[in-house]
């Protein structure tokens, strides 16, 4: 039953870090083409979709990856043979790492620089770095989650 329960969690997990992940494709671009307000709250909103969204199910992920692992170990599973689970572990687990401690942060800097702007009345010099910094961070993330889904899901063949 937990077992189930574990897979099923991280299953939805990964796919609402990768799929809320994809919001950030979409509109940090777009956001580049709008009025400074536009902008701003687009920013303010996807930190939401970050706090709200990306970074639990990133944890979830790989809580119950760990979990998951751990109940392997019990069952004398053997760990050695298995490459496709060490190639899914080690980029799930890198990539969550760069969403938690990396990404997350830098999408709350984005909106309190989206805020200041605001306040401003003109885009704060700092915002461009750092959307581009997100934007290496999160698409590195991102391709480390679709490897370790894919090594997941085909077992490495």
């Amino acid at each position: 039953m937990m077992h189930g329960l574990a897979v099923f969690l991280h299953a939805v997990g990964w796919a609402v870090w990768l799929g809320a992940s994809l919001t950030f494709m979409v509109f940090g671009p777009a956001a580049r083409k709008v009025p400074l307000a536009s902008w701003a709250h687009t920013w303010m909103t996807l930190a939401k979709v970050q706090r709200v969204l990306v970074a639990p199910a990133a944890a979830v992920a790989t809580v119950t990856g760990i979990l998951l692992t751990m109940a392997l170990v019990k069952s004398h599973f053997d760990m050695g043979s298995a490459m496709w689970l060490m190639v899914m572990q080690g980029f799930g687990l890198v990539a969550a790492i760069l969403t938690i401690v990396f990404a997350t942060p830098l999408v709350n800097r984005m909106a309190r620089l989206a805020e200041r702007s605001l306040e401003k009345g003109e885009m704060d010099p700092a915002a461009e770095r750092v959307r581009k910094a997100l934007a290496l961070t999160s698409s590195i993330a991102g391709v480390m989650i679709l490897v370790a889904v894919y090594f997941g899901v085909t077992r490495g063949g």
